[in-house]
């Protein structure tokens, strides 16, 4: 079995430019990284620095909004024009559990690029510089909720990946969650459940409290969900409505800041 201790949240990377060093958390230090954008992002750093990053940003031109870049902040040939749309979070960075120098970063389509989609990369190779082996696979072809999360599985190695479908603009809404099995094998689908109050829309954000055995959803419209998960079989259970959806004519246009997609040390 290989380790993964390597990996931590000290070092987050976001917005333009910004990065805050927590190793010290009574002392944070900043630095600067190549992020220039208000969309999605994502790093996945060791206690020697940020090994790779990735961002969005809202463009007129889709597919040429993204940049992944390599510890030494120079893009990684190939990895632009990746399936994103400058949301807020739809990109997810993740050790690959079989090999410790390659790394998943999984992005959603929420209005054009459709579905849940993966890019392997070898951050390693090249003297760490970075190559693209795959991209773009995608996984699944329905539009998704801005909702992208993952979580270590129980058994301390795979990951589940976990996101929201959404039906489009004008329809009723449905509760459906996607949960993914990334392991040494590879992703595979391990289940689609259907349980909770209905989502409708498709801004907003899950997030996973600090124990990672309940999830809370939160919508444009209002609502806010919490469900039980279990690390070790991947289910969601006992869904609770705080808050239930608004009519769409009580919406009022907001915007939400891009935070940092980071992998709590907890997780790893």
């Amino acid at each position: 079995m290989r380790g993964y201790s390597q990996f931590n949240n000290n070092l987050w990377v976001f917005g333009d430019s910004a990065g805050i060093n927590w190793i010290n958390p009574n002392n944070p230090t900043v630095f600067k990284s190549k992020v220039r954008g208000r969309g999605s992002c994502a790093s996945l750093a060791d206690s020697n620095g940020v090994l790779i990053y990735s961002h969005s940003n809202y463009t007129t031109s889709l597919l040429n909004q993204s940049r992944t870049y390599n510890k030494y902040s120079e893009v990684i040939p190939g990895s632009d024009s990746l399936y994103v749309e400058g949301w807020y979070h739809e990109m997810l960075l993740l050790p690959h559990p079989g090999n410790d120098s390659l790394v998943y970063l999984f992005t959603i389509g929420v209005n054009t690029f459709d579905g849940l989609y993966y890019t392997l990369i070898n951050y390693k190779a090249n003297n760490d510089s970075g190559i693209v082996i795959q991209k773009n696979v995608p996984l699944q072809n329905v539009p998704a909720f801005d909702g992208l999360i993952a979580v270590k599985h129980g058994n301390g190695r795979d990951w589940w990946v976990l996101f929201k479908k959404w039906d489009g603009v004008g329809q009723i809404g449905n509760n459906i969650t996607y949960v993914y099995l990334v392991n040494p094998n590879g992703i595979s689908l391990y289940s689609s459940q259907s349980l909770g109050s209905n989502n409708s829309t498709n801004l907003g954000q899950l997030c996973f409290n600090v124990l990672s055995n309940k999830i809370v959803a939160v919508n444009l419209r209002g609502l806010i969900s919490i469900y039980d998960f279990n690390r070790c079989t991947g289910q969601l259970s006992q869904p609770i409505t705080i808050e239930a959806e608004r009519s769409s004519s009580l919406i009022h246009t907001i915007f939400l800041p891009p935070f940092p997609r980071m992998i709590p040390s907890f997780m790893l």
